[in-house]
């Protein structure tokens, strides 16, 4: 068995997003008004003379597939046959999103030996925001 060169422990948060958003989105209205001239020839012969509005909502976005993102919450090469990394209170901001957004953390050991290079992850259960 070769002894371990290195040794690194690392810890992240990964994001995904359903649909991609963060080029914007715009809501608006359109309003139209003006006269309104209506004229019949068949039967007996008529003319109408009136106003007409409209308001119509207009929402564009541009939208694309979404994205997954990994936020690095620390990492560190082991002293010896220690190493740790500590996370309180993180906070995250997502932006840019539309629909349901989910979250996992991650923590990985990748090991070097002379002839060896290993890694393993654990996962957490998936969260959705």
């Amino acid at each position: 068995m070769n002894p371990v060169q290195t040794a690194i422990v690392e810890h992240f948060l990964v994001i995904g997003c359903q649909v991609d958003v963060s080029n914007g989105a715009t809501v608006g209205l359109s309003a139209s008004v003006g006269p309104n001239v209506g004229v019949t020839i068949s039967g007996i012969p008529s003319a109408n003379l009136g106003m007409s509005a409209s308001v119509s909502p207009q929402i564009s976005a541009n939208i694309k597939p979404g994205r997954i993102s990994e936020i690095s919450l620390g990492k560190k090469q082991f002293q010896g046959d220690r190493a740790s990394i500590r996370v309180k209170r993180a906070r995250v901001s997502v932006d840019g999103c539309w629909g349901k957004v989910s979250t996992r953390i991650i923590g990985r050991l990748s090991v070097s030996t002379k002839t060896a290079d290993d890694t393993i992850n654990i996962l957490s259960a998936r969260t959705w925001l």
